[in-house]
């Protein structure tokens, strides 16, 4: 941060330097009132600390409003300075005064100057400012990527130690035992256990995909019709209800399909698919702190439930698989909310089951929606 102040306060110098360079013009004449003098210095050096002050202040905004306050407020700082000359020039000709060059030559030179100044220092605001978003960004995500490899890394050294002791322990039962039943129940675990490697394995090449690709506009309602209709083929006990709204430009920047998947998936796995009941539905929150509203994603069922540590794992503020009794699943279903900058909830239901909710910014803008229409 120290850094990027230095830098940015480069290009205010040159409005320091203009003021100084046009007022040291006005000692080069003989017997000014010093109330002229001392105003004609304190001006424009205040208007130059005011404009310098304003792009330091303007730096801090967002990248959408930033371009425009750089570009709109330092030009008009620009005119602003320009004006100030205008202004000495006709006070000092209404006290009698005289200006070392022609008026109308002073008056060019500081507006026109002052504006062509501002020009620049506003291109070059909105260049650096980018190229200071961009790079935060970039360290951001490097940063979250080593984090969730590092998360990836040692969930999978954890399930594979635990799974391959416990597949130790029923291969000796499968290979010992007298009773063919207990053979057949140790092998029987054996592969159920070696699926559950797959599965975790498959699942965390899963959240390594999703975590480097980029985010595109697609259709939650088209994504969710989907998801469901697969779903329902799989798996023809549950019962599973939707609710999705007649627009058919529902856009976000997420795979929702992934993680529509995954909680479906969770919720048959823990619970019996012939008396288990499912609810999905898509919403449009408008009245969401986000100007351009939020999609919500619900999937309620009246299962078990999900095991509180498991949900307060996703909460924390580091949160870590390791806890998770349902290994990956959740961590994954995360992963593509917050990479689309949304946020997951996950509530209790009464008497029982479960609601997980992702919530999604739009993913098209206002103009773009007007266009369609």
């Amino acid at each position: 941060m120290r850094r990027e102040c230095d830098v940015s306060a480069i290009p205010h110098a040159l409005f320091v330097l203009l003021s100084v360079c046009l007022v040291a013009t006005r000692f080069g004449v003989r017997g000014q009132p010093r109330t002229v003098v001392v105003v004609e210095t304190l001006l424009p050096l205040s208007l130059a600390v005011g404009i310098a002050y304003a792009g330091y202040r303007f730096s801090m905004l967002e990248p959408t409003h930033r371009q425009v306050l750089f570009a709109g407020g330092i030009l008009c700082g620009g005119c602003l300075y320009g004006a100030s000359f205008v202004a000495l020039i006709e006070w000092v000709q209404s006290l009698g005064g005289s200006t070392p060059v022609d008026a109308r030559y002073m008056v060019l030179v500081a507006g026109v100057g002052g504006v062509a100044m501002a020009t620049v220092i506003a291109h070059y605001y909105v260049g650096y400012a980018n190229r200071i978003a961009d790079a935060t960004a970039a360290s951001n995500r490097a940063n979250q990527l080593q984090r969730q490899a590092s998360i990836l890394n040692r969930t999978l050294r954890h399930n594979i130690r635990n799974e391959l002791t416990i597949t130790r322990g029923w291969l000796d039962i499968a290979f010992d035992a007298e009773d063919p039943r207990d053979a057949a129940r140790g092998r029987e675990i054996v592969y159920e256990r070696l699926d559950n490697l797959e599965s975790a394995s498959e699942t965390a090449r899963q959240i390594q995909k999703l975590a480097r690709e980029e985010c595109v506009p697609t259709d939650v309602v088209a994504d969710v019709e989907t998801v469901v209709a697969e779903f329902r083929h799989a798996w023809p006990d549950v019962t599973v209800t939707t609710t999705l709204p007649a627009t058919r430009s529902a856009l976000i920047r997420a795979r929702v399909d992934v993680a529509l998947r995954e909680a479906l998936a969770n919720a048959v796995e823990h619970n019996d698919p012939e008396t288990l009941t499912v609810a999905v539905s898509v919403t449009l929150d408008e009245d969401a702190p986000d100007a351009e509203g939020r999609w919500c994603v619900e999937i309620s069922d009246d299962g078990t439930g999900i095991p509180p540590i498991e949900v307060d794992a996703l909460s924390g503020t580091q949160s870590d698989p390791l806890r998770h009794g349902q290994g990956l699943g959740l961590y994954l279903i995360q992963t593509v909310v917050e990479r689309a900058g949304g946020s997951l909830e996950i509530d209790e239901n009464v008497p029982m089951g479960t609601t997980v909710r992702f919530l999604l910014p739009r993913g098209d803008t206002q103009a773009e929606r007007r266009r369609r229409e």
